[in-house]
């Protein structure tokens, strides 16, 4: 089913608190702990990686990320966490096909 709405709020009203600076931080070094336990490096002479195991680890990584640091609500500056399963499930719930919206046709804005 996952996380609702009203969860989310819940969670926006009683998360830890931490400043911008902090969450930034936190950010910051939880990238630089991951890179590394992933061994994710950027190379400059690959432009598109084809790399299925690349693949999988920035998939790790970042899903890591999210869950390690969260979300930073920055009006009221609180953190809202989301566990493994929760984000996993919700990804789970994506459509599977792709969606191409390149046959719309956007309306025209006129000025006068």
């Amino acid at each position: 089913m996952g996380v609702s709405l009203w969860e989310v709020m819940e969670r926006a009203n009683n998360g830890p608190e931490m400043s911008p600076d902090d969450f930034n931080m936190k950010i910051f070094r939880t990238c630089q702990k991951l890179l590394e336990k992933y061994d994710v490096q950027y190379d400059e002479d690959v432009i598109i990686p084809c790399d299925d195991e690349l693949a999988r680890n920035v998939f790790e990584a970042g899903l890591d990320l999210f869950v390690e640091v969260g979300v930073y609500h920055s009006d009221k500056k609180k953190v809202i966490k989301f566990s493994r399963e929760e984000v996993l499930e919700e990804l789970a719930d994506l459509p599977s096909e792709t969606v191409s919206y390149t046959h719309l046709t956007l309306p025209t804005i006129y000025s006068v």
